[in-house]
Formats: structure tokens, sequence, C-alpha cells
């Protein structure tokens, strides 16, 4: 009863702060086995489902609220803080067993700092999966995302590729500028096992981002990408597996001045991956890949094409140290670009690194960062720099709800890079604080 009682006292005082906006930083995902992740293996041989709904309300303050254009860019004009309500929720439906499975789901959120009109934007995705036999699986997913502010986009290489949650989400304390984006993502793989030591992994994703223009007013850079790869990997022992990936990237800038800009990539990786069980609690996991890639693209007004060569590397460290507790660590040097706000492409060197656990037997904790560094090729002029950060704590009432209370830090730097968007501020960075609650209630199915 008392635990009903503070979640009503901490919910009451979170509406009376100020109108609803955001989302959580960290939102638990379906049917997990540990702080981390990892979906519970599904019953073999039973067809479950579940559907959840998700409910976020939280209020804080953010130190540098920079919404509208036209201001932002003066670096004369005083940093305006104010106060934030969050708002979000999401419905997921989950059904399968472990040989297929289906889900789909969304989410809507709304943003509203103190004197500033709501922003709200949303997410739907939809994915598939299905096992062909005792040997191949297929794969298919599809998103789409309506984002209300805009987001620079610097951590480009490291968000699909490393484990959910170290690259802080996305939302209302990172984006920057009230500037609406519409972006779409399909993607569908192939996975053959040919036999118990090797396995190979065909994929295709297609994604596109593009401004959603009203009254003639701010505009960005629309763009597209088509990526596919293909990978093998060798199991030399149960510890240690070999891997080889060739990935090739066609993208497209359309800028409104010099039109299409085209950037053609191919890399080649090879690498090492290793996981040495140290008791029935703790794990270490390794891997290292390095390659090259080779990039061609054009000048971005005299039309001039160019190329050029540029180490690859990806790194990984996983280190399991309890029950409860890990730290990971993520680290690439590849190529990017900054979506929607500069065509020209940067080699990029992008790290992260996000550890968690409980302090004692409820509190959950959560750091997590990444940093980001750029440097463009076209002319040798050109960087930038980001980094953001977060930290949370969650601290649950009963199975479905828990007080949260969370810390986010963002900042860029842009240093001589010709931007889409005049106003947009070339030094930015804004620290946001939230409380609030935080529930999931499962409305159908096994659980």
């Amino acid at each position: 009863m008392r635990a009903w009682t503070a979640a009503l006292t901490a919910l009451l005082l979170v509406g009376a702060a100020s109108p609803p906006a955001a989302q959580v930083l960290e939102r638990p995902p379906r049917s997990t086995g540990g702080l981390f992740g990892g979906r519970r293996q599904a019953d073999p041989n039973r067809t479950s489902q579940e559907l959840m709904l998700s409910i976020d309300l939280l209020g804080g303050y953010d130190d540098n609220i920079a919404l509208e254009g036209g201001v932002v860019g003066d670096p004369f004009a005083a940093p305006r803080s104010g106060y934030v309500g969050t708002a979000s929720a999401a419905l997921d439906y989950w059904r399968g067993r472990s040989s297929r499975s289906w889900s789909t789901g969304g989410r809507a959120n709304v943003n509203n700092y103190s004197g500033h009109a709501a922003l709200a934007g949303g997410d739907a995705q939809a994915d598939l999966f299905l096992q062909l036999g005792r040997r191949a699986s297929v794969g298919a997913a599809a998103t789409a995302a309506y984002h209300p502010t805009f987001l620079v986009g610097a951590f480009g290489p490291l968000v699909d590729q490393v484990e959910g949650g170290v690259v802080p989400e996305a939302g209302g304390t990172d984006g920057v500028m009230w500037q609406r984006w519409l972006q779409t993502q399909a993607s569908a793989n192939v996975g053959m096992a040919w036999n118990s030591r090797h396995r190979s992994t065909l994929t295709h994703r297609f994604s596109r981002i593009r401004p959603v223009r009203e009254g003639g007013g701010m505009f960005g850079l629309e763009g597209r990408y088509s990526e596919a790869s293909l990978g093998h990997a060798w199991s030399v022992s149960r510890s240690n597996s070999l891997t080889v990936q060739y990935r090739y990237l066609d993208q497209e800038t359309m800028h409104t001045l010099s039109g299409a800009l085209p950037l053609v990539s191919h890399t080649l990786h090879g690498g090492l991956a290793i996981t040495k069980r140290m008791s029935a609690t703790r794990t270490i996991a390794i891997a290292f890949a390095g390659g090259a890639t080779q990039i061609r693209t054009v000048t971005e007004f005299e039309r001039r094409p160019y190329e050029f060569v540029s180490p690859s590397v990806q790194a990984s460290l996983r280190v399991d140290l309890g029950r409860t507790w890990a730290v990971s660590a993520d680290v690439h040097r590849d190529v990017t670009r900054l979506d929607g706000l500069a065509p020209q492409p940067f080699v990029s060197e992008v790290g992260a690194l996000r550890a968690g656990g409980r302090l004692g037997s409820r509190l959950e904790m959560v750091l997590s960062g990444a940093f980001s560094r750029g440097l463009s090729r076209q002319n040798q002029f050109g960087s930038f720099e980001s980094l953001i950060g977060a930290a949370q704590m969650r601290y649950p009432l009963a199975s479905c709800c828990s007080l949260l209370a969370g810390y986010s830090y963002y900042r860029h730097l842009l240093r001589d890079v010709p931007v889409a968007l005049s106003s947009f501020p070339t030094s930015y960075d804004r620290n946001a604080v939230r409380v609030g609650f935080t529930m999931a209630i499962p409305l159908y199915g096994s659980f």
C-alpha cells in the first residue's frame, strides 16, 4: 500500500511540474533475462503471444533549450533554460515460438518545453523471423519514425551495429531546433549454417530520411542509402571464431543548390572473436575486425569526382561481472555523413561505453556514453565532435511499475563545416534531468 501511495504522489508531482514530453532513457525490451536484455528462449513446441503497454510520465529541467531557428546561431545569446514535461506510450505485440515469430508495435511521445508549443513524435516497427529447416533462416524488419527536432546523426556507424542501449536513444534531450523529419527503413537477412562450424549471413537494408517542410521554413538535406553485406563466421573452437565481411553502400544526399551528391563505398573486414567463461556468472567476450573502406564521391559544387581509401576498424569488449552487473565497450572507425546537415563524407572515430547492474536487491543503475569525432576528406577541411551521456536509476514499486530518475548530456562542435541549415548552432551543449514514473502493463498473453 505504501508503494502505491508513493507512486501516486510522484505521478501527481510530475504532472503538476510541467506538461508531458519525450521518453524514458532506457526502455526495457520484451521478456528480458537480465539487465542487458537477451530475450528468453521461447518454447519450441508451443506458440505464445504477448501484448504489452508501456507508459512513461516524466518531468525535468534543461539548461539550454534551442528550438526556434534564427536565434540559436547567435554566439552572444545567453542560454535559455526551462522546465520540461515528458509523456510517451508504447504498444508492442509479439507472437511465435523459437523457430518462427513476428512482432509489431508503435510508440508516441509528446515533448513540451516551458514557453514553447508541444512537440509530438513517434515511431512504428514490424519484425519477422522464420527458421527454414535445421540450417537456414530468414528475417525482415521495417520501421518508420517521425522526429520533431533535428538529430545530428554523428553516431551513424555505431547505432545499428552494437548492443542495444550502448548509444543513448535519441529523444527530446538531444534534439536541436524545431525541425520535422520523417525516417523510414526496411531490411532483410538470410542466414545459412553450412555445418556446426561455418555460418554465412546475407543482409540488405534500405533507409531514407527527409525533412518535412511547412510554410517555406527551415529545411535540411534529404538522404537515402542502400546497404548490402555478406559475412561468414568460422567457429575454430567453442570459444574462438574467425569472421570475414564485405559491405557495399550506395548513398545519395539531395542538396537544394548542388543537387544529388552520390557516395559509393566498398568495405572488407576480417576479424577474431573470443569468448572466455571465467565462472558461472563471469564471462569476457572480445571481438576485433580490421580492414579498409574505399570511397567514391564528388565535390559539393564543382561536381568533381574523387576517391580515397581509409582504414576501417571495429572492436568490442563485454565483461559480465556477476549475475546483474556488466560492462561493455565498442570502438568503430568508419566513413559517415551527418544526416540531413552536411553532404561531405567524414572519416569518423566512434566509441561507446556502458555499465549497469543492481545496487542491492531492487535498485537498478545504468551508465552509458558515446563520443564521435570526424574529419572531412574533401580538400582536408571541416571536422566535428559530438558527445552524449546518460545515467539512470530505476526503483520498482511493483511488478509493473517503477520510479525513475535520469540525467543526460549532449554536446556537439562543428569546425568549418558548411551546413544546410544557416541558423544551426555550430557549438551546442545541454544538460537535462528527468524524474518520473514508468510502467509496463501486460495486457494479454503468457509472460
